[in-house]
C-alpha cells in the first residue's frame, strides 16, 4: 500500500555498485512490517538501507475468513544506478535541494514517469508542490490539474481554481479556459474563498 525507494548509500554509488538484496518479514494485523531480516546480503550499507525503507512499508495484511492474520513475506529489494543519466540525476538532485523550482519540476516528473530513475508518485508529487509552492507557473499548472482532476470533486474546486490563477498571473494564458470552466460550477462562497487565498497568499496551503 506504500513502499518508499531504498535509497544509495555514497560508498555504493561511488563503486558503481548493482544487485538484489533479500529480505524475511511478519506483517501484522495492521499491515505494519516487523521481524525485517535479511536473508541475502548486498553490501556497501545498501541491506541497512533496503531494511529502513521496508520498515516503512504498509502492507495489505493476509486474511482468513475475511479477518486480517499474520503473515510472513520474502521480498528482493533492487538496487540500480540510473545508467548514463546518473550524473545528471544526482545534479537534479542537489539544485533540488536548494530549492530551485525547475529542478524540482523536472525532477518530479521523473519520478511521475519512471524516466531513468525509479516511478515514485509520493516523491514526484512532494517535488511538485515545492515548485508550485516555489512560484514556478508549469508546476502550478500540473498542481491544479492534478487537483481538479476530471472535475466531479467539488471540495477541489478552490485550491484547483487558486493553481489555476497562480499559473496564470505567472504568465501561462492557456489556463484561462480551465479558470472559465471553474467559475461555473463553483459556487459564490467558494469563489469568494478562492478570491480571498489569491488576495494574500503566494500559493494555496497544502490540501
Amino acid at each position: 500500500m506504500y513502499s518508499p525507494q531504498a535509497e544509495y548509500t555514497e560508498e555504493a554509488r561511488a563503486a558503481k555498485r548493482e544487485g538484489t538484496c533479500v529480505l524475511s518479514l511478519m506483517v501484522g494485523l495492521d499491515g505494519k512490517p516487523s521481524n525485517v531480516v535479511v536473508i541475502k546480503k548486498l553490501g556497501m550499507g545498501l541491506d541497512q538501507k533496503a531494511v529502513e525503507a521496508v520498515r516503512k512499508w504498509k502492507f495489505e495484511p493476509a486474511r482468513q475468513n475475511g479477518r486480517p492474520i499474520f503473515g510472513r513475506l520474502t521480498l528482493t529489494i533492487s538496487f540500480k544506478l540510473f545508467g548514463g543519466l546518473s550524473e545528471k540525476f544526482i545534479e537534479l538532485s542537489a539544485k533540488a535541494k536548494a530549492g530551485d523550482p525547475a529542478a524540482e519540476f523536472e525532477l518530479a516528473n521523473a519520478f511521475f514517469e519512471g524516466r531513468d530513475i525509479p516511478k515514485d508518485e509520493s516523491q514526484g508529487l512532494a517535488l511538485l508542490e515545492r515548485a508550485a509552492h516555489d512560484g514556478l507557473p508549469q508546476a502550478q499548472f500540473q498542481m491544479a490539474e492534478r487537483t481538479y482532476g476530471n472535475g466531479s470533486v467539488s471540495e477541489n474546486y478552490v485550491p484547483a481554481y487558486v493553481w489555476y490563477a497562480l499559473a496564470q498571473r505567472g504568465g501561462l494564458t492557456q489556463v484561462g479556459l480551465r479558470i472559465s470552466e471553474l467559475e461555473v460550477k463553483m459556487t459564490p462562497e467558494q469563489l469568494s474563498d478562492a478570491h480571498k487565498q489569491l488576495e494574500g497568499s503566494a500559493s494555496p496551503p497544502a490540501k
